[in-house]
This record gives structure tokens, sequence and C-alpha cells, in this order.
């Protein structure tokens, strides 16, 4: 007999697979593709399923209730993989599942060829379904980030064809994922239900369509079609018995059977490292190629901040020719709007301890991570940087970047906390091929607290950005600044742009402003505070304002979204920190040729170079910090001269561009990452 050549494997001999009261059944040697015999006319399969048809309401509640959960399911495996974008179910049926991924933001798109349900799913649920097949629809090229076979492949008598006409649709870097009978269980099934002992019962344990695969063989399938990054994993089953399965014992031992069976298939696929899947059916995703690597930037939360600032440009500013960013992240007050970069969220990723979430947290980073298989894993802050490095080394991600943007070794926690961070720290290190410092003095510090190697760590400064414009208008913005806040011309405003929160040494600025009006220092009249942000500390600088002889002259203002206008009102910039990893509001102080008198801690040292561009100062000391203030007050020459020499400082070039630049940051991520992927190749 003459086969026609396996769309798998091209072999064109079969075996024969005996399945009791079955029609002719053939399995493929080579690939062990399985399918009846003969197989159906794919033109007259097509124009059967368009001919009108009455619609039967129980077929509905059947989909409705029997498949909720696992549509369910089968959104949250998708969102581990892309954020909301456009998605095209091939075989969507009565648009169940689209109805419920557009109510999670996606842009679904659908095909079916059966009427009913197109019609259903048209005219009830207003799905934008068409009523014909794949490669009829005539999509644009890369129009697709996601594209889903629910129960469809084994239905389909042309299936490499249909799987490159998705691969075209996908955008690069886009997903396919499918759900489909898996035939290491379905066949022992069908044969069981198929002896003579149990035939009486009338069971229908399994079931064989067009096509059977197991996951290997249409890993295979795929992997011919030009898909990568293919992983299978078990499928949850259909609530309570939607088929029948029990034929005359009933529903209930079919439920029990099924609780049986996901416990099992579950336990062997994890105790078999991911290798052994024997559920009923089972899930599939493959990505179409894309040229450039992934980067999976990952951090805690994206509230305001440097180190934000930093993981946002980051993803954003590399060279999208060359390479495909995307970040990750947890639970944030304001979510900022990414157009550039597609982002995944984590919602047990929070940033305190938590073991519960923290547990769930590390097992979705661990499936987003073996699921996506990115190039480089770039974990950012300390919370993230533990549960994201662990989860992307056991997936088996090996190009790992971690930048820290500060240690939390002092500063934060009391020491129980402290020692316990740095004993994990010193251990994630050891699988972290590079480790970036954002300053010499934070690279210097993290090795003496025995954090990796020399050889792991680089410096690369945080990238700056300020207002060219501002600096130029600056007498301008100057005059209606202090204007708004009835600040004399002649005053000298002290300042600080901050988040009020203790390891911002806030309230250590604030002691030492209550020194200086206590002890009524000259001048005391004409001096002012300009204190701008926001947070936990707040209430206590609004208790101490209230105690000063003159509260007008401690002004808070709030969070502002563009606090370097408001530098242009001070005369001094303070920043009391007591563990900062590098200071970029200092990079904009003497970028506005501001004098600045700051803690010496973490990476300060390496931003302003004391005596010479600003004063340095011991941590949590209100003494030294009065005393400093008030001398800087009183010498109009000395602020001159500190303000002209770090405004010189941060314009000069290294690499060819600005010292503190996004240009020179972005430029040296980019030989960092293409220096692992070398090196690793």
């Amino acid at each position: 007999m003459t086969f026609p050549a396996c769309w798998i494997c091209g072999h064109r001999d079969r075996v024969s697979l005996p399945i009791p009261g079955a029609t002719d059944v053939r399995r493929c040697p080579l690939c062990g593709l399985i399918h009846r015999w003969p197989l159906s006319d794919p033109r007259r399969t097509e124009q059967s399923l368009q001919r009108p048809r009455e619609f039967i309401v129980s077929r509905l509640e059947e989909q409705r209730t029997g498949k909720k959960t696992l549509r369910e399911e089968e959104l949250r495996w998708i969102q581990r993989l892309s954020p909301p974008g456009r998605l095209l179910d091939v075989g969507c049926g009565y648009g169940l599942f689209l109805e419920r991924a557009r109510q999670n933001g996606w842009h679904g798109t659908g095909v079916e060829l059966s009427s009913p349900e197109w019609r259903y799913a048209t005219e009830h649920l207003h799905l934008d379904v068409l009523n014909q097949s794949l490669s009829d629809a005539r999509f644009a090229d890369n129009s697709f980030d996601v594209v889903t076979l629910w129960e469809v492949i084994e239905l389909l008598l042309e299936p490499e064809k249909v799987l490159r006409e998705i691969l075209r649709i996908l955008k690069p870097g886009g997903w396919l994922m499918l759900r489909t009978n898996n035939m290491r269980f379905h066949v022992p099934a069908l044969r069981a239900g198929g002896h003579p002992l149990l035939r009486p019962l009338r069971l229908s344990p399994g079931v064989l369509h067009d096509f059977g695969y197991t996951p290997e063989s249409l890993a295979q399938g795929l992997r011919k079609e030009r898909f990568g990054n293919i992983r299978s994993f078990p499928s949850p089953t259909t609530e309570g018995d939607v088929y029948r399965t029990g034929g005359r014992m009933g529903g209930m031992p079919v439920r029990a059977a099924k609780t049986v069976l996901t416990g099992v298939s579950r336990g062997l696929f994890l105790l078999s490292g991911g290798k052994t899947i024997l559920s009923s059916a089972f899930f599939t995703v493959a990505q179409k190629p894309d040229t450039r690597p992934t980067i999976f930037h990952l951090i805690t939360r994206l509230d305001d901040g440097g180190s934000t600032e930093n993981v946002i440009a980051s993803a954003q500013r590399v060279d999208p020719r060359r390479f495909r960013s995307l970040l990750g992240y947890g639970p944030t007050k304001k979510t900022p709007v990414l157009h550039s970069v597609p982002t995944l969220f984590f919602p047990d990723l929070i940033r305190d301890l938590s073991l519960r979430r923290d547990i769930r947290s590390f097992r979705d980073l661990h499936t987003t991570l073996r699921l996506m298989n990115p190039d480089i894993v770039h974990t950012h802050s300390s919370k993230a940087g533990l549960l994201g490095r662990w989860a992307a080394r056991l997936a088996g991600c090996r190009r790992i970047v971690h930048t820290p943007h500060g240690h939390v070794f002092y500063g934060y926690f009391g020491w129980i906390k402290n020692t316990v961070f740095l004993l994990l720290e010193r251990l994630t290190a050891r699988i972290t091929p590079r480790l970036i410092a954002l300053t010499e003095g934070e690279k210097n510090e993290s090795l003496a607290f025995g954090i990796g190697k020399e050889d792991q760590w680089s410096v690369i400064h945080s990238g700056v950005e300020w207002s060219e414009p501002v600096v130029a208008q600056r007498d301008g913005s100057r005059r209606r600044v202090r204007e708004s806040f009835h600040i004399p011309e002649d005053a000298c405003v002290i300042g600080t742009v901050a988040r009020f929160e203790p390891v911002k040494g806030i309230l250590h600025l604030g002691e030492a402003i209550e020194r200086i009006f206590k002890i009524k220092m000259d001048g005391c009249e004409n001096l002012y505070f300009l204190l701008v942000g926001d947070g936990s500390e707040r209430l206590a600088l609004e208790t101490l304002r209230l105690r000063l002889p003159s509260p007008d002259h401690l002004i808070l203002t709030g969070h502002q979204t563009d606090p370097f206008v408001y530098m242009t009102a001070m005369d001094i910039y303070v920043q009391p920190s007591l563990n900062e990893g590098m200071g970029k509001t200092l990079v904009m102080a003497q970028a506005m040729g501001l004098p600045v008198i700051a803690s010496r801690v973490g990476g300060i040292p390496d931003v302003v170079v004391h005596e010479q561009t600003g004063i340095l100062i011991p941590p949590a000391d209100a003494h030294a910090l009065a005393v400093e203030i008030e001398k800087l007050c009183h010498s109009p020459a000395l602020r001159r001269s500190l303000g002209e020499a770090g405004f010189r400082r941060v314009r000069e070039t290294l690499d060819g561009k600005r010292r503190f630049s996004m240009d020179r940051m972005i430029f040296l991520l980019e030989t960092c990452y293409d220096d692992l992927l070398e090196k690793t190749r």
C-alpha cells in the first residue's frame, strides 16, 4: 500500500496500530505520528463544516461549563509569555476563549469554519471572527503576537500548511500555543475501553481524530516548520464528564479518575525533569525565531526612582536592530506606559518578605524563563535579583547579569536581615557571570563584603539626562519657582530631591534644619529649605516644620514629575542618604552648577569629589550637615567654585560620550551583552 509522505519526517512507510473497535489506524515508524486511514479530503471537509447547520445549545453549554477552568489556565500560560497584544485563535469555536482574552486586554481575532459556532461568536459575542480557513483569511506578515490552536491541530488534514501560515503571520519572537490529545495516553486508553471485559460498560476513555500526536512527534513537526524554543507540559483536564466518557458508569468515576491522573502526570513530569508527559492532553508552546538576542530585564517594582529610570532606559534604548528587550516587574503604585518594550507582570513579586508569595513568584518566574529561554537574563535590585537569578539558573538560562543598584547591607534593615541578605548575595553571586555596579565605590564595597570576584564586576554609571534648555534658562526658571513659593530673590535656598524614606536620611536633614534655626545662626531669616519629594516620612517633616520659628522657611513641595526645574531655585544641594548606589540627582544638581553636600556612602564619592565639586560628610550626622550648610551659606565664592567644578566634571567625556550620560550607559551595556554572548556562544 502506498502512503503519502509523513508531514513530519517525510517517511512513506506506516505500521498498523491495532485498536479494538476502531477503523484502520496507522503509525509512522520514524516519528510516531498516528493517523486514521484513509485520510479525509481537506476541501470536502472544509465545505462540509461551512454548510449551514442547526445550532445545538447543549454543545455550547458543554464548552462553557466543561472547559471554563481550562480556558483560564490557557490564558494564564499565554500571559506568562507575552503582554496583551494581537491574538489569533485558529478554530476558535464559539469564541469563549477569545471573549475571556478580550476581557484581559487582548485584541483578539478568530477563524472558524463551522457555521453555527462562527455565527454565535460574531452575532452574540460580537467578536472579530472569520468564517474561512486560515490561508483564505490572508492576514498580513508579522501581524500577531500570539496564535493559539486549542484542540485543533489533530483535526487539520494539512497541518504543515497551517503551521507555515502561522509562522508567516507571527511577529518575530511571537508565540504559537496549542493544546492537543496525548497519544501516549489515548492509545492505551482506547485499547482498554475496547477490551471484551469492559465493552459492556460502553466506556470512551480515549479518542483519536484524524491525527494523533505525542509531545515528541509534535515538537519534531514544529522544528521542521522552523519554529524554535519548543516546550511541552501536561495540560489540565476538562471539568466533569463533558464527553460522556464514563458510559454506563456515569460521571463520578470519571471525575475521580481525572483528579488522580492530573496529580500523577504532574508528579511524573516534575520528577523526570520535564521529560515525561503522561497526561491525557498536553500544551506546547513554540516561538517564531528572532535573529536578535532576547534580553529579559526583571525588577521588583517600577515606582519612581533612579533604579526604575535605569531599567526602563536599559530596555528601551539598546539598539532594537541588535537586541530584543522584555521587561518583567511586580506590583507597582503607578505603572509607567512603555510603548516600545513588551512587559510581563508578576503579581507576587513584592519587595517585602513573604514566604507564600515569594514561592509563588519564584514558580512563575521559573515557568516563564523555562518557556521563554531568553538569551540573557538581566536582574535589577535585591529581591528580583535573588529570585530571578535562581529561577533563571534552574530554568537553564546561563547568561545572567545582575545590577544591584546599590546594596542593602546597611541603611535599610537590622543586623539580622542584613546578615541574611549578605549570605544570600554571596551565594547567588556564584551563579552570576556578570555583576554591574553603578560606581567604583559600590563595586569596592561589594567586593569587601565578599560579593563576587573582581573579574565578575563591571562599572556602568546610571545614565542621567538633564534638560539643557532648563540650564540655559536657569535665571527665568529660578525667578518663577521662587515667586511661586514667596522666596525672596536674595535668599539662600538649600534643597534636595528625594523619596522621603529612611534610607534617604531625610530626617537627618530635618534635624540639621532644626539645629540651624534653634541656634539662630546669622542670616537665618534669609535662609530657606526646599524639599522636593514625598514618602513615609512626610508627616514627620510636616510636624518638624510646625516647630520651626519660621515654618514658611521650610517648603515641602510633594512629588514632582520634573524636579530639575525646582533645582533652578536652589543655591546649595544636599543629599544626606544613609545608602546610595550612585545618586542621579547629584549629577543633575552639578549639571545645574550647584555645590553639593552629601553623605560619604556607597557610590556618592564617585559622583561628588570632596572639596572639589562638593563636601562629603559622615552619614546620619546632623551636626556636621548643619555646619557645612552654614559654611556654604556664608561663602558665595566657595559655592561658586564648587558649582563650576561640578558643572565641568559632569560634562567630561569618556569613551567619546559624557561621563554620566545615557548614551555612555547604553554603549557599555551593549558591550557587556556582546561580550557575554560571545564568550558563551
